[in-house]
């Protein structure tokens, strides 16, 4: 009986081998196909290198980033990597690269992952065709020295912390397609004076431009749907919001301590052409 229970073991030790080692194999040829699945891509003019891989949609998008010029210069992301579009950016692919000045992303590329030029700290412009519509949570956060970029016209979502901390940028464009600026997004925009938020805009996100401590002046849309908490930083000496008489703007900038200037809507008088009467 003990010989039985013996050769039992043996057998169940022995299977429990095969399949730990299975595994491991396993283990070792995904990890060879993930590293196989990545490229590298240089420009020779440059010396700017650029890791990539197929995406979900089936074109490349920039994994990582590296450069033979290690002074701050202006980077040109490639449209087409072997007549492949370059459709995206992943997420961290350019984060806490301290040798570009400048980002130039082209009219291939329709998203921008997250934190993906996180604290690149010489970074002060960003250059952005209008083909992106998603730039991702924390895209730009803590670039320090961003001083001028545009945000895509076909953006409907300026995700959370997106801009935060980009403590140089003094002025700034939000585009009529944005319906939605979520928590802070541009929380911390310490040198911003101006501000206009188009009438698109319905969702206002917790702390939005809360920080933005050299805001002089915020225009409001006239109808929001939803707005977070501490979207300004509250009673700023200086600063008002300026909106429609009667609107959300002017009920939102009482209730939150804020002084409120009325803008007048101006109206467009026509001339009937077969009465001669003129109508407001």
């Amino acid at each position: 009986m003990k010989k039985f229970f013996a050769i039992i073991l043996a057998a169940l030790l022995l299977l429990t081998f095969a399949s730990c080692k299975k595994i491991e194999e396993e283990g070792e040829t995904n990890e060879n196909v993930l590293e196989n699945e990545s490229e590298i891509y240089e420009d020779a003019d440059s010396g700017d290198v650029f890791t990539y891989a197929v995406n979900e949609i089936g074109t490349y998008e920039i994994l990582d980033f590296t450069s033979k010029n290690n002074e701050p210069h202006k980077v040109e992301i490639p449209d087409e990597i072997d007549n492949i579009e370059v459709s995206g950016i992943a997420a961290d692919a350019f984060k806490v690269k301290n040798y570009i000045s400048e980002v130039v992303i082209p009219e291939s590329v329709v998203y921008i992952g997250d934190y993906a030029f996180y604290g690149c700290n010489y970074l002060t412009k960003v250059v952005m065709a209008d083909s992106v519509k998603e730039i991702g949570i924390g895209a730009f956060d803590s670039c320090i020295a961003l001083a001028s970029v545009n945000i895509s016209a076909n953006i409907k979502v300026v995700s959370e912390f997106a801009f935060r901390n980009c403590t140089a940028l003094a002025s700034l464009t939000i585009p009529a397609s944005v319906e939605e600026i979520q928590a802070g997004a541009f929380r911390d925009c310490e040198t911003l004076k101006e501000l206009t938020i188009p009438e698109t805009v319905k969702v206002i996100g917790d702390c939005a431009f809360y920080g933005c401590t050299a805001l002089e002046k915020a225009t409001l849309p006239a109808e929001i749907e939803s707005c977070g908490r501490f979207v300004f930083t509250a009673s700023k000496e200086g600063f008002k919001i300026v909106g429609e008489a009667g609107s959300w703007a002017e009920t939102y900038a009482t209730e939150n301590g804020h002084v409120f200037e009325a803008v007048v809507v101006e109206t467009v008088e026509t001339t009937a052409e077969t009465t001669g009467e003129t109508t407001a």
